[in-house]
């Protein structure tokens, strides 16, 4: 979910208040005192239309907070946090469709485009100084997602040039490896003015101690734009080496040079003071990203297999992408990893011109993947949500389906029978797994995967297929039918 201006943030925090707000200050801790509310219901899914309910009130809050501040910085973190809100919408409930019969609302947006629009207007009251780092951030977010939509490279380049602004920023910031933890305050703000000479990042001001697991957090986001860049440029199957790609792979040299910098200085077994340590799941999502960076470069099966098994064997694009490194951070024996994995061979079928022996060998590597990935999520003690567990089974059910469909293959036809009905019974067990009494946390997304399941399995079972009535009392049943070809 995207960072939100805090409540009380550079100001004391208040009391609640029984009274309507007067003040332009009052307007906008009420803004947030909703929003908070509406986070907690959109985050378990369970009253969509009450999240809303309370995003509105903090939309209707956050504007009057504007027309009595006119300017200043209750004015712009009012702004950031409509353009926030408005992103988190879109997101969780206008993305998916998981509300089909939606109000029309001012807070809900009807595209990307308006959430960009939000995102620009809010920039547009800073004047050009004071840029707030977390605003710069979600607004590098909404571009990658609208030029990933859209297939466009040049607004992928707007998100690219947001992203430096904020990882140029932060690194200048970042706490030193020999600051005390104990004098540092979480919500402290640092200084706004910087030795040296001018920079753009002198101009942002941000309302957290910059760590590392911060930054880390960015290039994470970041590495994902690049890839997205990475496979845009792709003609057919072969990855056409032009500018953009010249250009994108320079900056990818620095953003890896700089993330193996915080792993080696920060890294858990590097340090002791747990402020500063970078958590290890976040080291193992960056090895995890590192990997689907590479995997936008892969021309073979050989490749994938290289680039996810942890092997020394060569990849003959590996400096050319990355720069000369010596070593990146080895995959976790995770089932994030293999789930990650499975969708870099699954993906590469969707390359054209690939011979259906070849299709049938990759959906094949994916499904034993994701049954290594299901037996390190179902293994006793294993510390996962439940929304993985539900999203590894659907997507096993998905690649059984898909190799039951292999064009002009042999193999696929002579067990089609066996695949579809392993898939009816992934979807069977996803769809029937509870979700109450085990010991676990259920993550977001549990009930979007369970809902998923529960179509998927109707379609392959009801005599009428995806006209089954039960179908449609299932909430998101329509987007849900659209992304699957069934």
């Amino acid at each position: 979910m995207p960072p939100r201006i805090p409540r009380g943030l550079s100001k004391k925090k208040k009391p609640a208040k029984e009274t309507e707000p007067t003040t332009a200050e009052e307007f906008f801790d009420a803004g947030t005192a909703a929003e908070d509310s509406g986070d907690r219901w959109i985050a378990s899914s369970s009253d969509v239309p009450k999240a809303l309910r309370f995003y509105q009130k903090a939309y209707d809050y956050y504007v009057r907070a504007i027309q009595l501040g006119q300017r200043g910085p209750i004015v712009n973190d009012a702004a950031y946090n409509i353009a926030r809100v408005q992103y988190v919408i879109y997101l969780k409930v206008v993305k998916p469709a998981i509300e089909t019969d939606l109000v029309p609302s001012p807070v809900v947006p009807t595209s990307l485009d308006q959430v960009a629009a939000a995102h620009e207007r809010a920039l547009s009251l800073h004047d050009g100084s004071g840029l707030p780092v977390n605003l710069l951030y979600t607004y590098g977010q909404v571009l990658a997602d609208l030029g990933e939509e859209r297939e466009d490279l040049q607004i992928m380049a707007k998100a690219v040039e947001r992203f430096q602004q904020v990882l140029e920023y932060q690194l200048e910031n970042l706490v030193p490896a020999d600051e005390d933890a104990a004098d540092t305050d979480d919500t402290a703000a640092l200084p706004s003015e910087t030795t040296g000479s001018a920079s753009k990042t002198e101009e942002m001001s941000v309302g957290y101690t910059v760590t590392p697991a911060t930054v880390t957090d960015t290039i994470l986001t970041f590495l994902d734009c690049l890839a997205t860049i990475f496979q845009l440029c792709r003609s057919d199957h072969a990855l056409q080496l032009d500018s953009a790609v010249n250009q994108t792979t320079e900056i990818v040299h620095v953003v890896v040079r700089e993330l193996l910098s915080l792993v080696r200085t920060y890294g858990v077994e590097g340090l002791s003071k747990s402020f500063l340590a970078i958590p290890r799941s976040a080291v193992n999502e960056l090895a995890i990203s590192l990997a689907q960076l590479q995997t936008t470069w892969c021309e073979s099966l050989d490749d994938i297999t290289a680039v996810w098994s942890n092997g020394s064997a060569p990849l003959p694009f590996r400096d050319q992408l990355l720069g000369t490194v010596e070593a990146l951070p080895e995959l976790p024996n995770t089932p994030e990893r293999f789930l990650a994995a499975s969708d870099a061979f699954i993906g590469f079928c969707e390359r054209s011109g690939l011979a259906s022996n070849v299709v049938w060998t990759a959906l094949g590597q994916a499904s034993q993947l994701l049954k290594q990935a299901w037996a390190l999520a179902a293994a006793p003690g294993a510390n996962v949500t439940l929304a993985l567990k539900l999203q590894i089974l659907v997507a096993r059910g998905d690649t059984e389906l898909q190799r039951s469909r292999v064009p002009g293959s042999a193999d696929a036809e002579a067990n089609r029978a066996v695949l579809v009905k392993n898939a009816t019974n992934l979807y069977a067990s996803a769809a029937r797994m509870p979700t109450l009494g085990l010991g676990t946390s259920l993550g977001e997304g549990a009930e979007q995967y369970k809902n998923e399941a529960r179509v998927k399995y109707l379609v392959l079972t009801a005599p009428n297929g995806a006209e089954n009535e039960e179908i449609r009392t299932i909430k998101g049943w329509q987007s849900i039918l659209r992304a699957w070809d069934a």
